[in-house]
């Protein structure tokens, strides 16, 4: 048996602002430029976001009745909202590497909490199958990330830190 290993040649993230600038064809949305973020490879969650952010685009040139003028703008507010939570879901994590470049982890209590709050999750989620069954929908994007801060799932996530201590 022969063991070997995948290099990945581009293992970062990388996200564009295109809702924000005047980079894209204003009546057919095209960006001028290669991507609108691009996920690191090894979260894979990048085809995801590609397959919801079409989805988007389907649904509002669907609602246009073929009149393309004014799509392009609130489309890409949409992938915007879209790409967001994927994007802290996958770069998040990362920021806590030291030499990091690209974002900066925020001190606020809420983020410190949230922080705080996940790694108590992660904790729990060998433990607990309905803690673990919903960090799996979270992160494979079938469920949003607010999903995770339930009531149901808080309290058990607080039970199991409890009982750790």
């Amino acid at each position: 048996n022969k063991s070997w290993a995948i290099s990945l040649h581009n293992p970062n993230s990388q996200r564009g602002f295109y809702s924000s600038s005047l980079t894209f064809n204003q009546r057919t949305g095209h960006c001028y430029a290669d991507i609108f973020c691009g996920f690191n490879p090894i979260y894979g969650q990048g085809m995801s976001a590609a397959a919801m952010s079409a989805s988007a685009l389907a649904d509002h040139i669907k609602r246009s009745d073929g009149d393309r003028d004014g799509v392009a703008r609130p489309m890409l507010r949409e992938v915007g909202r879209i790409t967001q939570s994927i994007w802290l879901l996958s770069t998040n994590a990362d920021l806590e590497w030291p030499g990091t470049q690209g974002g900066t982890i925020r001190n606020s209590p809420m983020e410190r909490f949230a922080r705080w709050y996940i790694d108590k999750l992660l904790d729990t989620t060998p433990v607990d199958k309905e803690v673990r069954f919903e960090f799996l929908a979270v992160n494979q994007l079938i469920k949003p990330a607010s999903a995770l801060f339930a009531p149901r799932i808080f309290l058990r996530v607080m039970k199991q830190t409890l009982l750790r201590n």
